[in-house]
């Protein structure tokens, strides 16, 4: 899914400062010193469901920015050495989606990333450090005293820039980035049943800028021990239901802007009674997840909630996506 940038021609307003806004006086031009303009402008979304068929309702309206995707874009604008020098945060509105640049000759790189932080999707937090590091936190939330994490789905660009002219950019692309997890729960879902948790070893942190050249290119860091990222879900409407379908977004893992990767990792689905104590859970190790794709689980959940022993039950995928859906049952 792809969201497009449309570059105009627009006189230039300048917005050259720094990284929240600390400058960088190595790079403040002098009287001398020519700039030339650059235009980007964000003139609606287009909006692709492939490879996620099964959302066509996420298609936007151009005009309509209630039914896009994400209604937050933020830039960052680095240098050659990929410090970042200049930042920018702009709503997803056709009347204020405009970006417009007075740059010194030179070689930069643009990185953009779009978010949903519109209810019931949690905050995101956007920290600046040192003047070298640009980064996201979604943060959690709580319900009924049970931790969550309700992402959005994110969109993620990577323009390098030669800057020897006034320049309009168009047809600039940002890419899905984060992955959704769908889970079709068989079985009848039992009395005494509050919230179903979908749990997916990932990242909730996005990197725009790092110092060390180890992460320079990096938007998510590897996770050096388990982490799971969890989203709860109540179930109170779908209690006696069977084939009920539970779905979230996610991060993943150790992913690089321009050389997003297939990660193998770990899935943990877990039910809660009526006083939010943890009743059951189901473990299924080495899922494919893959950036702007569906990995949907199918199988029995509730199979084993009257043993007398906790359940954890390793199951490996055993089908590859069908239709650029990935398919797993448990």
């Amino acid at each position: 899914m792809k969201i497009k940038l449309c570059g105009l021609c627009i006189l230039a307003l300048c917005l050259f400062a720094a990284c929240k806004k600390q400058k960088n006086d190595d790079f403040e031009p002098t009287e001398k010193q020519e700039l030339f303009k650059v235009a980007f402008q964000l003139t609606g979304f287009t909006e692709t469901n492939r490879p996620f068929k099964k959302l066509a309702s996420t298609t936007g309206d151009p005009g309509n920015p209630e039914e896009a995707s994400i209604n937050q874009i933020v830039y960052v604008l680095l240098n050659e050495s990929k410090t970042p020098i200049d930042t920018f945060k702009r709503a997803v509105k056709p009347s204020e989606n405009q970006l417009n640049l007075e740059l010194e000759k030179g070689n930069y790189t643009l990185r953009a990333i779009g978010f949903d932080n519109r209810a019931p999707n949690g905050n995101v937090d956007v920290s600046y450090l040192s003047g070298s590091t640009v980064y996201f936190t979604f943060q959690a939330q709580y319900i009924d005293g049970l931790d969550t994490r309700n992402l959005g789905e994110v969109f993620t660009l990577e323009q390098d820039l030669q800057i020897e002219k006034d320049t309009t950019y168009s047809e600039l692309n940002l890419n899905r980035f984060s992955v959704r997890l769908e889970v079709n729960v068989e079985d009848e879902i039992p009395e005494g049943i509050s919230y179903i948790d979908l749990s997916v070893n990932s990242s909730s942190n996005l990197y725009m800028a790092a110092p060390d050249n180890s992460a320079v290119w990096a938007i998510t860091r590897p996770n050096m021990m388990p982490t799971f990222v969890s989203r709860k879900i109540p179930v109170q409407e779908s209690i006696g239901l069977s084939d009920v379908m539970f779905a979230a977004n996610y991060l993943l893992a150790g992913q690089n802007y321009g050389a997003t990767e297939e990660v193998l990792t770990n899935v943990q689905l877990k039910a809660y009674d009526l006083d939010k104590k943890l009743v059951l859970t189901k473990e299924l190790k080495d899922v494919k997840f893959i950036p702007n794709h569906i990995t949907r689980l199918s199988g029995k959940l509730f199979d084993e909630l009257d043993s007398d022993k906790g359940v954890t039950i390793p199951i490996n995928i055993i089908e590859d996506y069908d239709s650029e859906i990935i398919n797993v049952e448990f």
